[in-house]
């Protein structure tokens, strides 16, 4: 800093900066009249007015100048570290949960950079302030919504979205994530109860009562025998040793999980390509292969990915591989037309060997995105199903 922005300078108006500058001119002139009657050469008479024009064009720039104006230092880095789930209110957003993170702001864009923990969020979102949350290579921009979300710290990033929408963005690939869904970063877009499945509770019956086996007593009944002349009573024994011996007929309950399995089969599989055969099956997916893992995006393509999970499934039977290919089609194609074909296909792989946790994830799935129908009605038994 110079001395004159330590020195506070007054500004002048334009009339007393005339003046100055007149007077200045008038000076010069006076001076090189007095300097001509003493003998001075013409020629320097004539410099000494330019430099005296000069100077006062110089003066009366300065005094005009503003005096520069330092910019205000940047609004510093603030560190959070919430254990307790306190509220936080940030630039019109509620962050609460246990996460460590920084807030840097400014007057278009809060960033809040996570260390690790989890954060849920309340925003209203502003169109003239951006918010972003940063987690390791991962960003998720609100678009006015009620969200959370998760980062071990490491790489790991889940983001549950409860009302509106974001954006996610990851190594230049954005994905809009909408209320019920959520995303992460090994599995991408998916259903929230993917993430975070219901597990329905019922009542267990109640046992029933042991049955306590009670004693047989053998008894005797006196039975009249008819002799000739006389009638005598004799004693025969009645019970169950004068019965004839039968086994017991035991009938076993039926099991409701083959029932439900059997259920899960009697639905088919829509859109399915009409190959039973193995080396049929392995040629056409070589064929449906280029279509699907082709650069364009279009229903073509949506259709052959889809497909090649049909036939990995059967006639192939590759149960992996057939997961593994809806998984990217989910990601490819989230608005296909082949969308509820493609989840109730999971629904038979997950279910075709027991009813478990996986397999009542994607029955959830299915019930949530077709409430109606056959499929929809088997979906909700495997629900309940414990």
């Amino acid at each position: 800093m110079t001395l004159r922005d330590r020195i506070p300078v007054e500004q002048l108006d334009d009339e007393r900066l005339t003046n100055i500058e007149r007077r200045l001119v008038v000076g010069v002139s006076e001076l090189s009249m007095q300097r001509a009657r003493r003998g001075v050469p013409a020629i320097w008479l004539r410099g000494a007015g330019v430099l005296a024009i000069a100077a006062a064009a110089v003066l009366g720039w300065k005094l005009h100048a503003v005096p520069a104006i330092e910019p205000p230092a940047a609004a510093p880095v603030q560190h959070f570290a919430v254990v307790d789930g306190s509220r936080i209110s940030v630039a019109g957003a509620t962050l609460a949960g246990t996460a460590s993170y920084d807030v840097m702001r400014d007057a278009q864009r809060v960033v809040i950079e996570m260390q690790r923990g989890k954060l849920e969020l309340v925003v209203v979102h502003d169109p003239l302030r951006t918010l972003v949350i940063r987690a390791a290579d991962t960003e998720i921009e609100d678009v006015g919504t009620k969200f959370r979300v998760d980062f071990d710290g490491a790489n790991e990033v889940q983001v549950r979205v409860t009302e509106g929408e974001v954006k996610v963005t990851r190594h230049a690939q954005i994905v809009r994530v909408a209320a019920g869904n959520a995303w992460t970063t090994d599995r991408g877009l998916l259903a929230l109860a993917e993430l975070d499945p219901v597990v329905v509770a019922t009542s267990e019956p109640a046992p029933a009562p042991a049955m306590v086996p009670v004693p047989e007593r053998p008894h005797t009944v006196e039975v009249p025998i008819a002799r000739a002349p006389h009638h005598v009573a004799e004693t025969v024994p009645v019970g169950p040793a004068a019965l004839p011996h039968r086994e017991p007929v035991i009938t076993a309950p039926a099991d409701p999980y083959v029932e439900l399995r059997t259920a899960i089969r009697n639905v088919p599989i829509e859109r399915a390509p009409n190959i039973d055969g193995h080396t049929d099956a392995a040629n056409e997916i070589a064929k449906l292969k280029k279509l699907a893992y082709s650069t364009t995006v279009g229903p073509e393509a949506s259709q052959a990915l889809y497909q090649i999970a049909v036939l990995l499934y059967r006639p192939l039977g590759q149960d992996a591989e057939a997961m593994h290919t809806l998984d990217w089609y989910f990601r490819r194609f989230a608005g296909g037309k082949e969308m509820h074909a493609a989840m109730w296909l999971r629904v038979r792989i997950a279910c075709d060997h027991s009813i478990d946790e996986a397999c009542r994830r994607a029955a959830y799935s299915y019930q949530h995105d077709v409430p109606t129908g056959p499929a929809s009605d088997v979906a909700v038994r495997i629900t309940n199903a414990q």
